[in-house]
């Protein structure tokens, strides 16, 4: 594991997610800015007489067609910077190269790969609320806390992290090749196994370290959130390097 580079990738983590968070509070500011001075309840609209009710809603439609314009430019441009960052990420880990080249089918592949995961994601869900719904008499005398770590913290937490190793996985294969068919292939050879006592750990990790961020910067939120943010870094880009070594480090080692 190259300890210089986690720190490397730690550090485009931390700048991508200032940068959205910055896109994003500037979104929230601009559609402040824009909102109507008043706004007229529901109920009332039909008691204004008709000049009135024409200026409401042409002021009102303004306001919503800059709010979905602004809305779609950032998650627009937030997606670029994650799409180029990610793939930044992955090629130089995986080959200690970056290019632009391939940038749209990389891009394609993250978003497809989103998308399942996402589906996948709500109908475990789904299935947990089902469980959990039709269970609800024998559940009623389970505490919270039972409750709430095994419909909801450990399995989630799970899916969450199955999805970023697969992701990562699946990354790492591709920018090698840029072949989704070889990318599929080799994914069915991957032991998942021994990437489940790392999850833990990671898992673990990660919330005790938001805990004690919590605890110790319980008073002054910003510093605690900078500090949220550092940690997260950190765990992502540790995270990304430990299943390369853990896949590729014994691979990366017979070609030299």
């Amino acid at each position: 594991m190259d300890k210089k580079r986690v720190f490397k990738v730690a550090g485009v983590e931390f700048l991508t997610l200032v940068v959205i968070i910055a896109f994003l509070v500037l979104s929230s500011k601009l559609l402040i800015m824009n909102q109507p001075e008043a706004y007229v309840a529901i109920e009332n609209v039909m008691a204004l007489d008709s000049e009135e009710k024409v200026s409401y809603y042409n002021e009102l439609m303004a306001y919503m067609i800059s709010a979905l314009a602004i809305s779609a430019f950032i998650v627009i441009i937030s997606l670029l910077v994650f799409s180029v960052t990610r793939k930044l990420i992955f090629e130089k880990i995986a080959s200690d190269k970056f290019s632009l080249k391939n940038y749209w089918k990389f891009t394609g592949f993250g978003l497809a790969y989103g998308l399942i995961h996402f589906l996948l994601g709500l109908i475990l869900i789904f299935v947990l609320y089902f469980i959990q719904s039709n269970l609800s008499y024998l559940l009623s005398y389970v505490p919270g806390i039972v409750l709430f770590l095994v419909f909801g913290f450990i399995p989630l937490s799970f899916v969450l992290y199955s999805f970023f190793i697969v992701y990562y996985l699946g990354s790492f294969y591709y920018v090698k090749t840029y072949d989704i068919k070889k990318v599929f292939k080799e994914l069915k050879k991957v032991n998942y196994k021994k990437f489940i006592v790392m999850s833990i750990l990671f898992i673990l990790g990660i919330n005790i370290y938001n805990s004690l961020v919590i605890i110790i910067f319980e008073l002054n939120s910003i510093t605690a959130s900078v500090f949220q943010l550092i940690g997260f870094a950190l765990h992502a880009a540790l995270l990304k390097e430990m299943v390369y070594a853990k896949e590729f480090g014994k691979k990366d080692k017979k070609k030299k």
